[in-house]
């Protein structure tokens, strides 16, 4: 069998990430199977049809292979650095520092001037949920 010299990596995108992904977007990503190696491409296809179970959108990115370390479905991990231009102005925050109180999101804030730690309760809005930050749109 000869080797691959071209593979395609598949990957499952949230619907709601999806509007944070466009085509020709670098994708870096690591095979699980192949563990310290970096690797990196651009997003080639972003399926139009959500899967109506999972509600995820397949993602492809098309790769050179040309060592042949790269095997049909071998478990890929991809990190997009999202562009959030459109939040300009609005403030992001980890998600670990929002408290659901089952009807609102609340976060404490740090007030300045002070000897002492004092905090603020602040009740916010939230916007996207992205891996691990949430837009606060005021």
């Amino acid at each position: 069998m000869l080797p691959i010299s071209h593979v395609w990596i598949m990957f499952d995108a949230y619907e709601s990430d999806l509007p944070f992904l466009s085509q020709g977007q670098k994708v870096s990503f690591t095979i699980q199977a192949l563990p310290g190696t970096n690797y990196s491409g651009n997003i080639s296809f972003i399926d139009p049809v959500l899967d109506p179970v999972t509600r995820v959108a397949r993602v492809r990115v098309e790769i050179s292979n040309q060592g042949g370390k790269l095997k049909p479905e071998m478990f890929a991990t991809g990190i997009v650095n999202a562009n959030l231009n459109q939040y300009k102005g609005k403030l992001v925050i980890p998600r670990s520092a929002v408290l659901w109180t089952g009807k609102r999101s609340v976060v404490y804030v740090k007030q300045a001037g002070s000897d002492e730690p004092i905090f603020k309760i602040r009740q916010i809005e939230l916007g996207p949920m992205l891996e691990t930050v949430v837009v606060e749109m005021v």
